[in-house]
């Protein structure tokens, strides 16, 4: 049904961080669709765009948008702990590289 989604964010982190290991990328890509405007209190949101960020770039290989969400991980989450290792994620974008998140 391409209509459904579910109503608990924190389900759809969890689910989102499970598929990229079972590596079901376009999965997660349609669970978190526009979750910044249907969650924008969710605290976990910079952490389950960062699974995207994963699954565009290492699962699909699309580096461009992989750094559109990081830009807004940077602009909109500028407390969020990642924010002293987005430059170095920006720069393995660019470069085509793997990244690799602690």
């Amino acid at each position: 049904n391409p209509t459904f989604q579910l109503q608990d964010p924190e389900l759809i982190f969890q689910l989102a961080q499970q598929l990229y290991h079972q590596g079901e990328y376009r999965l997660i890509l349609v669970l978190v669709k526009d979750m910044h405007k249907r969650f924008d209190t969710f605290d976990q949101l910079p952490d389950t765009y960062l699974v995207v960020v994963r699954t565009l770039a290492n699962g699909l290989q699309q580096w461009d948008k992989a750094t559109k969400y990081l830009m807004f991980i940077q602009q909109n989450f500028t407390d969020h702990p990642a924010q002293a290792r987005l430059p170095e994620y920006l720069t393995a974008l660019s470069e085509h590289k793997r990244l690799e998140f602690a």
